[in-house]
């Protein structure tokens, strides 16, 4: 079986390549030092280390003026300004619609949010406490403020 050496030369030249990719792929992985890698050697430091330090801390560490809002242009974006916690909203006041006298007795109708209850003095409603009814005036107690509610005029 005499065989024409030109039939051998793609085979050669394959196993050439492959020889020479072997090499280069051993001779990389050395650099990196992952192959044989000897304990106090070069390593090089992790790229993300620091990205997942922050992704697995709280939230709750960093203050407010270090968060930055995403959809803002960086360039342009105004210095943040401080929090400042509203006030909280004003009680309601109540209005008293209408004083009924019955001789002595009296009492009145008082609508404080939205509701309108009756009552005599010594009553609680709507947290106030009835401390007198007048023929001309309510007095509320409200935690210790009084307030005077006097029947609206509207139209008189």
């Amino acid at each position: 079986m005499n065989r024409d050496p030109r039939a051998y030369l793609p085979v050669l030249i394959a196993l050439g390549a492959l020889v020479l990719v072997i090499a280069q792929t051993l001779n990389a992985f050395e650099r990196a030092d992952r192959l044989g890698a000897r304990p106090g050697g070069n390593v090089a430091p992790d790229p993300y280390a620091r990205l997942e330090i922050l992704l697995t801390g709280s939230d709750s560490e960093l203050p407010p003026e270090r968060l930055r809002d995403p959809f803002k242009d960086v360039r342009t974006a105004p210095a943040p300004t401080p929090y400042v916690k509203p006030p909280p909203p004003a009680a309601p006041r109540p209005v008293v619609t209408a004083i009924i006298s019955d001789g002595n007795a009296h009492s009145a109708i008082v609508r404080v949010e939205n509701r309108s209850f009756t009552v005599k003095a010594g009553e609680l409603f709507a947290g106030f406490q009835v401390v007198s009814v007048s023929a001309s005036e309510v007095v509320l107690d409200n935690r210790g403020e009084r307030l005077t509610l006097r029947v609206s005029t509207k139209g008189r």
